[in-house]
């Protein structure tokens, strides 16, 4: 009976527009139910959570049950009724479905239990790392190799968030002598996916991205995926020896080949950090050298782990709408330091003003304890301009009132200039005295 009516699966392939697919791939907690009520619209059964698989644009649904059971033959009826009800052409015009259709593949009845829960688990659940090359100049590059840390890395988040990229947490941020790569643990077509997707594509189409590389010194983006169980040590396997000394050096990631380059580069480079004749000759047979190799990459695993469940609750966080996140409290120290930076430059700047501030109050103080540029240019101002003023008003005053006289006598001649004065004249100044009088 097995062999004539063998289990198989039966995969319902539901395309959802682009638009369509994307609200539903951000709806975490409300997505099986959104799911769940299309397939009601479309009088279709509901499977189990983990039998759903998402796939870009389409979503499948799979059932693992005989051909000739009643399961079966509702969903080959239901699908095919969909094509020939105007009804339902209308409900999935109005749910933003495309096409659906139905797709059979050949399963053991023996594995029928173990294999639908490790295929829809390695569907479902299928991890991968983005992973984000930012090919800076190179004087950018080599300026920022000579930075702080904490410098370079709100450097760094500037750079991103101008270019419209996420930030990643600094232990996922590899410098290079040619740019960075950032690293994200995220699965493919998801809402973060597409962002990046979204810029690496339109960096050379899009006038405003192009003017931000410019104004950056970012020369080319590119974008890669590596799947795998542990993508962390992967991308640290691709550090630069300016970050790691434990790594080996990389450009680039490749895509294939990911558990023999996950798993070989730390071992090989820890034997690469002291050369052969510093070495002792028994150091590669020294049985601590394995249980420490065999420790740090224990170790890595179990940060990988608890990267991923901290990236998990920041993003239940956000959807929360809780605002003290880890990422905005990292986001808010980083600006705070770079602040402060902001802050000793300017202070150093109001120091140099207040000395020379006070350099130009000393000598004004001292001027006025003992005037010496004062007197000497009111002496000049004196000699140019007064002096002419006044023997021009004093020659007119006397000229009107004819109250100058001329004295000549036979011996001496003087001239006097004479003022008005309520007792009569006075002499106010000889301009031709040869007596002593």
């Amino acid at each position: 009976m097995s062999n004539e009516n063998p289990a198989a699966r039966l995969v319902v392939h539901v395309k959802y527009s682009r638009e369509k697919a994307r609200t539903v791939l951000k709806q975490n907690k409300t997505r099986h139910k959104e799911l769940l009520l299309d397939l009601s619209k479309l009088k279709l059964p509901h499977p189990a959570e983990s039998n759903v698989v998402y796939d870009d644009s389409c979503i499948s649904f799979f059932w693992e049950t005989n051909k000739l059971s009643h399961l079966w033959s509702d969903i080959e009826r239901a699908v095919e009724t969909l094509h020939s009800s105007e009804q339902l052409t209308a409900v999935m015009k109005a749910r933003k479905i495309e096409r659906v259709w139905t797709q059979e593949s050949p399963i053991s009845e023996k594995n029928l239990s173990s294999n639908s829960q490790s295929t829809a688990a390695n569907s479902a659940r299928r991890s991968c790392a983005i992973i984000v090359h930012i090919t800076y100049s190179s004087s950018k590059s080599h300026s920022m190799l000579k930075k702080s840390s904490w410098v370079r890395y709100a450097s760094i988040r500037r750079d991103l968030s101008q270019l419209k990229l996420p930030h990643p947490p600094e232990a996922n941020v590899v410098l290079s002598e040619t740019g960075i790569s950032c690293f994200w643990e995220s699965r493919k077509n998801t809402p973060l996916w597409y962002d990046i997707e979204k810029v690496v594509h339109s960096q050379y189409s899009d006038e405003t991205i192009l003017k931000i590389m410019k104004e950056t010194s970012v020369e080319h983006i590119s974008m890669e995926e590596v799947v795998g169980s542990n993508p962390l040590a992967f991308a640290l396997a691709s550090r630069s020896p300016s970050r790691s000394p434990l790594s080996q050096p990389a450009a680039r990631l490749p895509h294939r080949s990911t558990r023999r380059n996950r798993e070989s580069p730390g071992r090989s480079s820890l034997g690469r950090l002291r050369s052969a004749s510093e070495r002792p000759e028994s150091w590669s047979n020294h049985p601590s050298s394995s249980e420490l190799v065999d420790e740090f990459w224990a170790i890595e695993g179990t940060l990988a782990s608890k990267f991923a469940r901290c990236v998990a609750i920041e993003k239940e966080l956000r959807e929360l709408d809780v605002s003290d996140s880890a990422e905005e409290r990292n986001q808010g120290g980083y600006d705070l330091e770079v602040d402060i930076i902001l802050a000793e430059s300017l202070l150093l700047h109001e120091r140099k003003q207040r000395r020379e501030t006070e350099m130009v109050l000393v000598d004004v103080l001292r001027e006025c304890t003992t005037p010496n540029v004062i007197p000497g240019m009111m002496e000049i101002v004196t000699e140019s301009i007064v002096q002419p003023v006044l023997s021009s008003a004093y020659y007119l005053v006397a000229r009107r009132t004819r109250l100058a006289a001329l004295v000549v006598s036979h011996t001496v001649t003087d001239v006097y200039i004479l003022k008005p004065q309520a007792s009569g004249l006075r002499d106010l100044r000889r301009l031709n005295p040869q007596k002593g009088n």
